[in-house]
């Protein structure tokens, strides 16, 4: 696994662990909050590199080298 997808992985982990650990409605909101932020990082991740034509491949081989 790239170490991007890693990361993302691992955060989503730590939301899903807020969530189950909430205790009132404001945590729920957090979590929204967290979940909507996440997906926005994550859909300008895979977003990345396509001015330059690269494929999902390309783009996992060169993250795996950072």
């Amino acid at each position: 696994m790239c170490t991007i997808s890693k990361s993302f992985s691992q955060r989503f982990q730590a939301i899903y662990e807020k969530y189950n650990n909430r205790n009132d409605n404001e945590d729920v909101y957090k979590v929204i909050e967290e979940l909507i932020k996440f997906r926005d990082e994550l859909e300008a991740a895979i977003n990345e590199g396509k001015h330059l034509g690269l494929s999902y491949e390309e783009k996992a081989f060169f993250w795996e080298q950072i």
